[in-house]
């Protein structure tokens, strides 16, 4: 077989994955994005900035109480070197003794966060989303995309039938919408539980591989801190923020992510499919070859998709964004950059993984964390939301470069280095002009897009083979 074809079988398995994922996740968070005007309509930027500092936090303790054990759980399952019940079980009771340690530990220091009347919320909330990932993660593991496509489209049946319940109807506001989340969560892990069966394949503590357990926690206790400092490009600003400006602007800069998180389920969606395809002939040339093209394909994708959103911005914030809120729409540009580039530096992240080099995104994620931790102190106080939007922004991006420099001690990828660079230039130019002058940063979207034309023309067709091929199967097997 020629290395070209043996990429295309790749490529066509990654699609396969991607429309997949795409049917049972990407639909259910358009759903979900489209529930931001009725957030917007009945919380008040107040509740939205406590809501929001409540999930943030949660994301804070998960890396230190979780190990990220579901990461190795992916990883090992992937392998199968061992039965993928007993790494689960493995996994499962290490993060259960991290899940004890949060109990204790946030009765101390929950307080000097939100007020005290919020933790319950927050250990169940915390507590659903650990159990979350290591369901999911297992279910991509052994390669059932169905059931995790199933178990996506569930939980936001889940969420907008309880927000609209909870919010519209019996009218609890923050209570009501915390609860939501939670209730979510909880029934499509007991629903992936049941369909599963593996409540009866799980292996009591003491049955555990000492070995294997501690080959897990060396491949993924290194991503603590990775996971930490992404913490930091990601959230740390709403507690500096909280320090310099009020709430309520916290509720509008945290509301702004919702734009950009259209990309960002694209994306998730995408690393999803790609983190079970990129381990197959791992170093070989071929293998090369199917990063370098998926690489560029991705990086066209990202650069297409912020131009679109450029261009409908404000149809999008009109239509999303009530009240207060549509300030929100004046830091979305700089979120959108930054957004591009955590995802492409999320796919260079996986060279690392994949090779299991996890000591390395730890460290160029430090780089990026410093960065944008000391510009948010440096930009907040002055500049408020938008100084912690360029903050992030550029902290990804130090961090995209340092992972794509160090990356070629591993793999050495072929890619249009000047064609990229001339593309990312082009759509910062549309960010910046987006708070200036509108129809100018339109004007250079446009010419971006004219400019990938044949990209456009080429995924559409790609992506609506697959989809095609999908529900063809799908017919024959009914």
């Amino acid at each position: 077989m020629s290395p070209a074809m043996s990429v295309n079988e790749d490529r066509n398995k990654l699609l396969k994955n991607s429309a997949l994922m795409f049917v049972g996740q990407f639909a259910s968070k358009i759903l979900v994005f489209f529930l931001v005007p009725f957030y917007t309509s009945v919380l008040t930027t107040e509740e939205y900035g406590i809501s929001d500092l409540l999930v943030t936090t949660s994301n804070l303790a998960y890396p230190f109480f979780t190990f990220m054990i579901s990461t190795a759980i992916l990883r090992f399952c992937l392998e199968k070197k061992d039965d993928p019940y007993i790494v689960f079980s493995t996994g499962l009771w290490i993060e259960l003794a991290g899940n004890t340690l949060l109990v204790i530990g946030s009765f101390v220091f929950f307080p000097y966060i939100l007020d005290k009347a919020y933790l319950p919320y927050f250990l169940l909330y915390y507590f659903f989303s650990a159990i979350d990932a290591l369901l999911l993660n297992f279910l991509r593991g052994i390669n059932d995309v169905k059931l995790y496509s199933i178990a996506g489209v569930l939980q936001t049946i889940l969420l907008i039938s309880s927000n609209l319940i909870l919010l519209l109807v019996v009218k609890l506001g923050l209570i009501g919408y915390l609860v939501s989340m939670i209730i979510s969560l909880a029934i499509v892990d007991i629903f992936v539980i049941m369909k599963t069966g593996i409540i009866r394949k799980i292996i009591p503590p003491w049955a555990v591989k000492k070995d294997l357990a501690v080959q897990m926690l060396k491949y993924c206790c290194p991503l603590i801190p990775n996971q930490m400092n992404w913490w930091i490009n990601d959230s740390s600003d709403r507690y500096i923020m909280k320090m310099y400006r009020s709430t309520s602007e916290l509720g509008i800069y945290s509301v702004s992510y919702k734009i950009p998180a259209l990309m960002s389920s694209t994306m998730n969606i995408f690393t999803g499919a790609w983190e079970i395809s990129a381990i197959d002939d791992f170093g070989t040339e071929k293998n090369r070859s199917f990063f370098s093209e998926t690489y560029e394909q991705y990086l066209n994708f990202l650069v297409v998709i912020s131009s679109l959103i450029l261009v409908f911005l404000h149809p999008i914030a009109s239509l999303l964004l009530k009240k207060d809120f549509y300030a929100a729409w004046y830091f979305v540009p700089a979120l959108l950059y930054a957004t591009l580039f955590h995802g492409l530096s999320g796919f260079i992240g996986t060279i690392f993984t994949t090779a299991k080099k996890t000591n390395i995104i730890f460290y160029t994620t430090v780089f990026g964390a410093i960065t944008n931790i000391g510009l948010n102190f440096l930009l907040i106080p002055e500049y408020g939301a938008q100084g912690a939007a360029i903050a992030t922004a550029i902290g990804y991006i130090v961090t995209f470069l340092s992972r794509l420099i160090l990356s070629r001690k591993i793999m050495i990828l072929k890619l249009h280095y000047a064609a990229d660079i001339v593309s990312l230039i082009l759509l910062l130019a549309a960010c910046v002009l987006a708070c200036i002058n509108t129809l100018a940063s339109i004007l250079v979207c446009l010419v971006i897009l004219i400019c990938k034309y044949r990209f456009v023309i080429k995924m559409a067709k790609m992506v609506f083979e697959a989809f095609r091929k999908f529900f063809e199967n799908k017919k024959h097997r009914l």
